[in-house]
């Protein structure tokens, strides 16, 4: 084996090992990324849980406005539908981000 032969397996190691490590840098990359857009779904899906959880609460304060008046059936159904929706939405809303959080913490 030459001189120049030996000299040249150092740096086919180091070429080698630029190469892993450029691999896992854009693996990494990529998780970091994803990590990223992740947090960006929650943070609007938690935006909307908040907007939700006022609703219902807004509603409910409506509901105890309304006990003190003489209220009729029709707006009494239409209480227990919007709050139907508002229960709906939250817990669709809720699982969505069970399922986001779930993700990432693999």
């Amino acid at each position: 084996m030459a001189d120049n032969d030996i000299l040249e397996i150092p740096h086919a190691i180091q070429a080698d090992l630029g190469a892993v490590k450029n691999d896992h840098g854009s693996k990494l990359d990529m998780l970091q990324q994803d990590t990223a857009l992740i947090r960006g779904v929650l943070s609007g899906h938690t935006r909307t849980l908040n907007i939700l959880l006022q609703d219902v609460r807004m509603v409910r304060g409506a509901i105890n406005d309304f006990a003190k008046e003489s209220v009729t059936p029709g707006e009494i159904e239409a209480m227990h539908q919007d709050l139907n929706r508002l229960q709906q939405e939250v817990s669709e809303l809720t699982a969505r981000l069970e399922i986001l959080e779930g993700r990432s913490r693999h």
